[in-house]
């Protein structure tokens, strides 16, 4: 990428020098007119060689400016998808809005604002030099006016970022929840709260419409403000130019080329604020994504894993309790531990292929893990359809637990995790499963994640988990 970058920049040093060049050949020919003298035939070849490249610089930048923010946003894709987001408070919806309306938004960021950032670096000493050659009072003007466009832009541009990181997280809320009421419709239409949903999503939306204007607001008031301060550095050029002029102290010719030349020499920087008032919603949502990929690639601090016993966890829904159990095993060693997600995660293939994953069955071993599952009522020949479906809720998570039962013990390791083991199953056979659980616990650690309370005399130890 940083080679279409310096390609961007080099463009744009192209597009400097037509402007140098047709601001060379119009002044001369002015003078000339002036003078009444004959018009140099070189001048012609400059103008067309400065009008050729004005026409098709643009064009060509635009194409340049597309595949380097396409790069861009190709990459980060490539990173976000590599991601596991169930380490991070993230909802689907943030998720979608990030990867989507979000990377689409450095579009202006890597195609416009950061080229034209390191071209302005390039360029503005190449015309400050330019000027103190032709005339060192225009020259020693531009030097002290060109800071205040800068100090415009940092004290609009802050104002501009914080409203485009809120209009982003109103977005963001706008997605969640509509999110949210989708996976949720039948309930609400069960309770008769649908319309009620409505209102909500439409003052979310409502909020959003005005965050959006808020910023296209400060967006023209920074626009104005830069156009404003450059307008009245030209003209104040344009003023000593004229006096000068009257008075003989510069040649006509000098004083078109400097005139002509003078809001070229501010281009760059009032292009730097434009620029940068576009790009500040991609400078949110990157700043989102980089957060995103520094949990990524920040290295996990392994937790130590309980010492023998039963271990219950319980607390609210959707306080983290399954996040913090999936924190727990990151950083371990997963070949000694053995793991029960909430979602019992089954296969296309027989039931016996489900617990087993295939592999050489150790008939001992298998007939523990069924007798501690509970799952006698269960045939292992029984198979299950691409989506994993043939089985009632309790028998799948029964499946499940016997999947990592039999792991447990094949392996023979020390530690068991168990996200809501017996939820959907019958209490009878729950009590014999945690039962089970408490023998197992006598030498090996036992962690389970729980709602059930009635079986929390049975534990060891519990931890309430509060978020």
């Amino acid at each position: 990428m940083r080679w279409w970058l310096l390609l961007l920049v080099g463009l744009g040093l192209i597009g400097s020098f037509a402007s140098v060049a047709l601001a060379s050949s119009i002044s001369n020919w002015i003078a000339a007119a002036d003078h009444r003298t004959q018009v140099d035939s070189i001048l012609v070849y400059w103008f067309a060689l400065g009008l050729l490249i004005k026409v098709l610089q643009p064009f060509a930048q635009e194409r340049l400016s597309a595949k380097v923010s396409s790069l861009v946003k190709r990459e980060f894709r490539r990173e976000l998808l590599s991601v596991d987001f169930s380490r991070m408070e993230l909802s689907s919806a943030e998720i979608t809005v990030l990867a989507s309306r979000g990377l689409d938004a450095l579009d202006a960021y890597f195609g416009k604002f950061l080229p034209q950032f390191v071209y302005t670096l390039v360029v503005t000493p190449i015309m400050v030099l330019l000027f103190f050659l032709v005339d060192p009072l225009s020259a020693f003007i531009l030097v002290f006016t060109i800071p205040l466009i800068p100090l415009f832009m940092v004290f609009i541009g802050r104002a501009t970022q914080l409203e485009q990181e809120r209009q982003l997280d109103a977005l963001t809320k706008l997605g969640s929840h509509f999110a949210e009421v989708v996976r949720g419709m039948s309930t609400l239409k069960l309770f008769g709260r649908i319309e009620h949903q409505l209102d909500v999503l439409n003052e979310i939306g409502d909020r959003l419409r005005k965050r959006t204007m808020k910023v296209l607001r400060i967006s023209f008031l920074s626009g104005f403000a830069l156009e404003l301060a450059a307008s009245l550095s030209v003209a104040l050029i344009a003023v000593t130019i004229g006096f000068r002029l009257i008075d003989g102290l510069i040649p006509f010719s000098t004083a078109m080329f400097l005139l002509i030349l003078a809001p070229d020499a501010y281009l760059p920087i009032r292009m730097i604020g434009a620029n940068y008032h576009a790009s500040t919603q991609g400078i949110a949502s990157a700043s989102k994504v980089l957060d995103v990929l520094d949990v990524k690639t920040k290295p996990v601090k392994p937790q130590p894993l309980p010492a023998p016993g039963l271990e219950l966890w319980h607390g609210p829904s959707g306080v983290g309790k399954s996040r913090a159990l999936e924190a727990l095993m990151q950083g371990q060693n997963l070949s000694l531990v053995a793991w029960m997600p909430q979602q019992p995660g089954l296969f296309a293939g027989t039931v016996l292929e489900n617990i087993t994953g295939g592999e050489a069955v150790k008939s001992a071993d298998l007939a523990w893990a069924l007798d501690s599952a509970e799952l006698q009522d269960v045939l292992l020949d029984h198979t299950l359809d691409d989506f994993g479906r043939g089985l009632s809720g309790g028998q799948a998570q029964r499946v499940s637990l016997a999947r990592a039962l039999y792991r447990f013990k094949s392996k023979n390791l020390k530690h068991i995790l168990l996200d809501e083991p017996t939820s959907s199953v019958d209490p009878e056979i729950a009590g014999r499963i945690w039962n089970q659980l408490v023998k197992i616990a006598t030498k090996n650690s036992v962690v389970v994640i729980t709602h059930q309370l009635e079986y929390s005399h049975l534990a060891d130890r519990v931890v309430e988990i509060e978020g």
